[in-house]
């Protein structure tokens, strides 16, 4: 089987769930046989190299096609979603690799037109809903100053997205052309909210929204094969109007060595590990550390940004290639997110460090967790909840470690690639 894999960004430019995911699949069907190649886009191949040009990169035996655009340079709402600009390049990528499958993992830019392009050559396409940027223009389900949403609602969204679909070609060059203080002011201006207290955008805005749910609705009822790796995104797609079969197939980690967990200390280690965005929940989980007893706890942070107090130690950015051995340094891994979380690789990684997991009850979180018995479950965005079950864990010692023993090995990146492969083989002809 030939694929071709389509992720908004990757490795070594960018690094996150998505790069991360569409690696792993793509080194693990190559080991099963199948050529593979990647799709993706970036902006730092030289300053030489024409916009919507093609570039290959070395990377071998799977083969990456860059394509050149930034999505900030969207001239307007549509093009962050169907740029016809990009009909060319990806034509010329299938035209030249001739795949059996085209897969979408994100459809951050490109958002529509590789279906068209794949659809007019009769190649099978798929997609896999790592988050809800097919229904959310913001992704996260999440809208100013930091509320979860519980979907797309016509009038609620186009007063969240706001100047997104105001945006036209000449707005994008004045943006484009605007100092980075400009840039920062805008966006700090829309992380204030609430949202809907947002005068209503206008009637040209609201066709621009509508037009957008409409089309990337249409491509995933249209595709072949789409996938989710949670409960919980198959059924949020159900919700969001997409009525087509969604195979569920969790993420995957490359095989391991394996981790040697620390020693229990003396005081309960909890770690979080990614990025200080308050939809992580790291502000959540400092606060919610502060009311545990001095002395009963340590809360370790890895990841960008500062997080101070009694008992706190940030260790600053990690490769993420240490991210389980990292992860069976402390005692717990929690995931406090405020937002709709499908199925996270820190997860995953403490997992594959035998870690038990404290996780908030929204998106497919709970999925991940048999509570009490592997890990625990704990109401999202409730500080004192949080605050509360962090120190029965530290009053507890034998409870966490019966959770360690019981912590089930992550999903291997081999079985993911090998439920693709089924969802993609029951769809094809016989391969070329």
């Amino acid at each position: 089987m030939r694929v071709l894999l389509l992720a908004h960004r990757y490795a070594p430019h960018s690094i996150g769930g998505v790069e991360i995911q569409t690696e792993a699949l793509a080194a693990a069907l190559a080991d099963r046989g199948h050529e593979v190649a990647v799709l993706t886009l970036a902006d730092d191949v030289g300053a030489d190299v024409a916009p919507f040009s093609v570039v290959q990169g070395p990377e071998r035996p799977i083969a990456v096609h860059r394509i050149v655009h930034r999505l900030g340079l969207a001239r307007s709402y549509r093009e962050t979603w169907g740029d016809d600009r990009f009909r060319r390049p990806i034509g010329a990528v299938l035209d030249g690799f001739r795949p059996d499958v085209v897969h979408v993992g994100h459809p951050d830019g490109w958002g529509v037109i590789p279906f068209r392009e794949a659809g007019r050559r009769g190649i099978a396409t798929s997609a896999t809903l790592h988050d809800a940027k097919w229904f959310c223009g913001r992704g996260q389900l999440v809208r100013p100053p930091g509320l979860r949403c519980a979907g797309a609602a016509e009038d609620r969204c186009v007063r969240c997205l706001g100047n997104q679909l105001g945006r036209d070609p000449v707005r994008a060059a004045l943006a484009r052309a605007a100092p980075r203080w400009v840039h920062d002011a805008v966006q700090d201006d829309d992380r204030r909210g609430p949202s809907d207290a947002r005068p209503d955008p206008g009637s040209i805005a609201r066709a621009r929204w509508r037009t957008r749910q409409r089309a990337l609705a249409r491509g995933l009822v249209d595709a072949d094969v789409v996938v989710a790796p949670s409960r919980y995104y198959a059924e949020l797609a159900r919700r969001e109007g997409i009525d087509r079969p969604i195979t569920v197939v969790p993420n995957g980690l490359p095989a391991h060595p394996g981790t040697e967990a620390a020693a229990p200390g003396e005081r309960l280690r909890i770690g979080f590990f990614g990025n200080p965005h308050s939809t992580k929940g790291l502000p959540l989980l400092l606060s919610a550390f502060g009311s545990v007893p001095a002395g009963a706890a340590e809360l370790h942070v890895f990841g960008p940004g500062d997080a101070a107090g009694e008992g706190v130690t940030a260790h600053g950015r990690y490769e993420r290639a240490h991210a389980a051995t990292l992860a069976g340094s402390v005692d717990v891994v929690a995931i406090p997110s405020t937002w709709a979380e499908n199925h996270p690789l820190v997860a995953l990684e403490a997992r594959a460090a035998g870690r038990p997991l404290l996780v908030a009850d929204v998106g497919g979180l709970p999925e991940l967790v048999r509570d009490g018995v592997d890990g625990w479950v704990v109401p999202a965005g409730d500080v004192e909840a949080w605050g509360e079950q962090i120190a029965l864990l530290a009053a507890a010692p034998a409870r966490v470690r019966a959770a360690a023993a019981a912590s089930p090995p992550p999903p291997s990146a081999d079985a993911m690639a090998q439920e693709y492969e089924t969802a993609w083989g029951a769809v094809l002809t016989p391969v070329r």
